[in-house]
């Protein structure tokens, strides 16, 4: 029941932009021993089979549970919900600040104004990321979705976000459809296929990584809220949507420093 209860916190990060699932799963315990099971799924036994059910469970009661809230608040408060989820992405990279400054270099620089500015030359030179939604790009947003909560500190639904397909997501999370079947079946691929190599990875180019990381997010977040700023709105909806800005902010800004 205990990770049940765990799953169900989990799948809340994950479906909260700026909020990272995997976040959650190193605070409360179960990420480590959830990599080390997975990437090694051909040795894996009853109790670490339960233990993964029980996760999975939660989390997908979360999803179900949450996603439907949060595409009416879309639809109903689009400017305050968004600037709240942007104050949650905002506050998430303060952790990863808090790790790459200690290796602060002009290779590392590198390493993260190269993603920055690519994503910032395609906003800027109006190319458009078309996604048409269909099988096969559900099944591969899945593997997408399952590598973003393997790696701790990167927000899944804040590239969902950038992409213009959150929405479709969380309308695939909502209901049990054979379009969210795909797509939890991507995500389970994608963990037993890149559990292993990302957590070499993350072990060798750790601070590399992270760099990346730092640059992709910064980018997203100034995409985003040009596109959010570019939405009609008035002055009292602008007023609440600062001031959740800076609650979400200060939220995962605490929070993040566990990365």
């Amino acid at each position: 029941m205990i990770d049940i209860l765990k799953g169900i916190l989990i799948g809340i990060g994950k479906i909260l932009p700026g909020i990272s699932g995997s976040l959650i799963a190193i605070s409360l315990g179960v990420y480590y021993k959830s990599i080390h099971i997975i990437g090694n799924i051909y040795k894996i036994n009853k109790n670490d089979l339960i233990f993964l059910s029980n996760l999975l469970i939660g989390i997908c009661i979360s999803i179900v549970l949450f996603s439907k809230l949060i595409i009416n608040l879309l639809n109903i408060y689009y400017i305050q919900t968004m600037l709240l989820f942007l104050g949650l992405i905002t506050g998430c990279i303060n952790g990863l600040l808090k790790i790459i400054k200690k290796d602060l270099n002009f290779k590392n620089i590198i390493f993260l104004l190269f993603p920055l500015l690519i994503i910032l030359l395609i906003n800027i030179i109006n190319i458009k990321i078309n996604i048409s939604i269909n099988y096969f790009t559900i099944f591969f947003l899945g593997i997408i979705e399952s590598i973003t909560m393997i790696l701790p500190g990167v927000s899944g639904t804040a590239l969902f976000m950038y992409l213009n397909i959150y929405q479709n997501i969380l309308g695939l999370m909502s209901t049990i459809t054979l379009d969210s079947i795909i797509f939890i079946t991507g995500i389970i691929i994608g963990f037993i296929l890149f559990s292993k190599i990302i957590s070499i990875i993350l072990l060798k180019y750790k601070i590399k990584l992270l760099y990346v990381i730092t640059g992709l997010m910064i980018s997203t977040i100034l995409i985003i809220l040009k596109d959010t700023l570019n939405c009609d709105y008035d002055f009292s909806s602008l007023l609440i949507g600062t001031i959740l800005f800076v609650i979400g902010y200060f939220i995962t800004k605490k929070y993040s420093e566990v990365i």
